[in-house]
């Protein structure tokens, strides 16, 4: 619910619950319980008007008292934000937005929200950074982070266009309507160079180490010391609960990468997307990442004969392509995401084959 003049957590609003599907907001009212917050409060807005250049202001303040409140917003937050990239911004909330953050989070220690949705306008910002703030509270580490902010692109593929009209609709150019992993990595690096780690700044914002504690231990299970998993994945993942875990990566040991690439069958050559899981001694394949509670579709036990290389010569027809093959013949097919990503592939990849040289 994007209220932006919702001071704190509106009285919460019970109404009878809905078995359809919602699509507007007065049908998500219906399915019980929403709680309107206002995560860019007051004083994000107060940091934005001090970095505005005086022109800006006034240009601004012109249109909004013109009743031109679209022109107004393109005044300052297209020019400020702009400036600033998504990156910026999202520093900005960091500073700015902590009470909020601590407000939301709070509400999540309570049993009788749940199941809880948390939104806002794309889902793709606030709401991705109070996602990182919780998974960081249960322990994913910094590279789950990364893939799990970075899956909102794919989708948010089907909203892309009323996306692209909203950002554009207030001035801001093409970077804000993504969610590319280097901005929540520099976000992350941001807090541990000015709070020391996520934990740290959560306390800060008012969501002490006992919260932290409490909301972990409402999203996990203590396993026995003497409980051996016998998974799919074997050792791969922390315990036993096929069909049954939301977060499958949580449960996945010694990650090294994850994400999505896209992959040459085998027999009739057609490239298909699959979501890829490289832990220290196997790969593993699924359809998408929700089906990691499943059986991958297949899983690669890296030995220290697989080689890895670039196909420089598909870089016409699949660019950013690197090959897994074993004693020479050609394995899996294999295209990132970007040049960068290609490269991470291949180095992690690397890492794995030469740490488990027999």
């Amino acid at each position: 619910f994007d209220s932006t003049k919702v001071a704190d957590v509106a009285a919460p609003t019970a109404v009878f619950a809905s078995q359809e599907a919602p699509q507007t907001l007065s049908e998500i009212k219906k399915l019980g319980v929403y709680y309107p917050v206002s995560v860019v409060g007051r004083q994000f807005l107060v940091d934005l008007v001090k970095i505005t250049n005086i022109s800006n202001y006034f240009n601004a303040a012109g249109q909004a008292i013109k009743g031109r409140k679209d022109l107004a917003k393109q005044a300052v937050s297209g020019h400020v934000l702009n400036t600033i990239g998504m990156a910026g911004m999202y520093r900005l909330m960091i500073d700015a937005c902590q009470h909020e953050f601590s407000t939301v989070l709070k509400l999540l220690l309570d049993p009788e929200v749940y199941p809880a949705v948390f939104f806002c306008q794309h889902g793709k910002d606030r709401t991705g950074l109070i996602a990182t703030f919780v998974l960081s509270c249960i322990g994913l580490d910094p590279l789950n982070l990364l893939t799990e902010y970075s899956m909102s692109q794919e989708f948010l593929k089907p909203i892309g266009d009323m996306v692209h009209n909203d950002m554009a609709g207030v001035g801001l150019v093409e970077e804000f309507e993504f969610t590319p992993k280097a901005v929540l990595r520099n976000t992350l690096d941001y807090i541990k160079e000015k709070y020391n780690s996520v934990q740290n700044y959560l306390s800060k914002c008012g969501f002490p180490y006992q919260c932290q504690r409490r909301l972990r231990s409402m999203f996990l299970e203590e396993v026995p010391a003497n409980v051996v998993p016998k998974s799919f994945l074997e050792q791969s993942i922390v315990r036993d609960t096929p069909g049954h875990c939301s977060f499958s990566l949580v449960n996945f040991l010694d990650i090294r990468k994850s994400g999505y690439c896209e992959k040459q069958g085998k027999v009739r050559k057609n490239w298909r997307r699959r979501f890829f899981v490289l832990d220290g001694r196997r790969l593993h394949y699924f359809s998408n990442h929700w089906d990691m509670n499943k059986a991958p579709i297949n899983t690669i036990k890296i030995t220290g004969s697989h080689v890895v290389r670039i196909r420089e010569d598909l870089r016409d027809t699949h660019p950013h392509t690197i090959a897994l093959t074993h004693h020479e013949s050609r394995y899996l097919l294999i295209q990132g995401e970007s040049e960068e990503d290609m490269l991470d592939w291949k180095a992690k990849l690397e890492e794995v084959i030469a740490e488990n040289v027999e």
